[in-house]
């Protein structure tokens, strides 16, 4: 399992409470472990507020002169702006609203008096993992380019031998322009499962994120690397031409005509031969490779390449 470590240097918290010590006490807390605080004393303008400021979290209590709690968690659960920001609920010991709280879109909640441990977990795991979904593409729920250059940028730090494989479709612009984007999407689905999948083969020293479009990276050690590769292109050559023949029947074009294959072109770069000491030179590299491999035209089969290229060995 790959875990970003990605904290924030400082996460932006709200507090909506028309209690002053409730709020004197919990911003204490989150002072303290470097978080910045932003206080509501009621929900009249909340949500203005929370507009403005795009909180990662606001701890929202459910009882409040004027406009509610609920009123404010409905609010946010109903415009696109705020959908996405966890919110947990914080309740009197007799309140009957906590299911209704739930059902509205609430992340969690607490009883006053507030436990201020169990709160700065909560908070911490919410945002943690929060975090962890925004790092992940739309569409295949795969890492995306933050995650990817953050473990890159790891590897690097930590001086461990990586093979860095940038993974581009060849005439996959050619589908979406004849079936749709829908159409191509099975492709780009394809490829996800296909990369996941691998983790069952190789679940040590694996990594698998989607960049974008029809853009892929793995990351993979020196010794497994061309099993690797050979295991992603020999079964994406397999089932894609599938694809391609469920789209031309779907479709109801009898022939094929100019409708070329979708293959892969595999940019391989390790420093293992390369003297590599920031992100930026390893997808400098991958991306000469990758051009390469697309100077070749009417491609049948996907295509590997690794960068063979040595630099000079330097001691310290």
């Amino acid at each position: 399992m790959f875990h970003t470590g990605m904290e924030r240097i400082m996460n932006k918290i709200m507090i909506i409470d028309d209690s002053e010590e409730t709020r004197g006490l919990i911003k204490k807390s989150f002072l303290k472990n470097g978080n910045m605080v932003l206080e509501q004393p009621n929900g009249t303008n909340a949500f203005k507020n929370i507009l403005k400021e795009q909180p990662e979290l606001i701890i929202l209590d459910l009882n409040m002169p004027g406009k509610s709690g609920i009123d404010v968690l409905k609010e946010i659960r109903n415009d696109q702006r705020t959908v996405y920001i966890p919110v947990i609920i914080l309740t009197g010991g007799e309140d009957f609203n906590k299911i209704q709280c739930l059902e509205i879109g609430a992340d969690d909640y607490l009883n006053k008096p507030v436990n201020i441990n169990e709160l700065v977990l909560k908070v911490k795991n919410l945002i943690d993992r929060q975090n962890i979904v925004k790092g992940l593409h739309p569409l295949t729920q795969m890492p995306a380019a933050p995650l990817i250059e953050k473990l890159v940028r790891d590897k690097i730090e930590k001086n461990e031998v990586f093979v860095y494989m940038y993974i581009d479709m060849d005439n996959f612009k050619k589908y979406n322009d004849v079936f749709g984007y829908v159409s191509g999407d099975k492709i780009i689905k394809l490829l996800s499962q296909i990369l996941k999948d691998i983790y069952e083969t190789h679940p040590y020293d694996y990594f698998a994120g989607h960049i974008g479009g029809d853009d892929f990276v793995v990351v993979s050690g020196y010794e497994n690397w061309t099993e690797i590769a050979a295991e992603i292109t020999n079964r994406f050559d397999i089932e894609s031409k599938k694809i391609r023949e469920e789209l031309l029947n779907e479709f109801n074009l009898k022939e094929a005509g100019n409708l070329p294959f979708v293959v892969l072109s595999v940019a391989a770069v390790t420093n293992v031969t390369r003297n590599i000491t920031n992100y930026g030179k390893v997808v400098e590299i991958a991306f000469e490779v990758k051009k390469y491999l697309k100077s070749f035209k009417d491609k049948k089969k996907s295509m590997i390449l690794m960068d063979r290229r040595k630099d000079p060995i330097v001691k310290e």
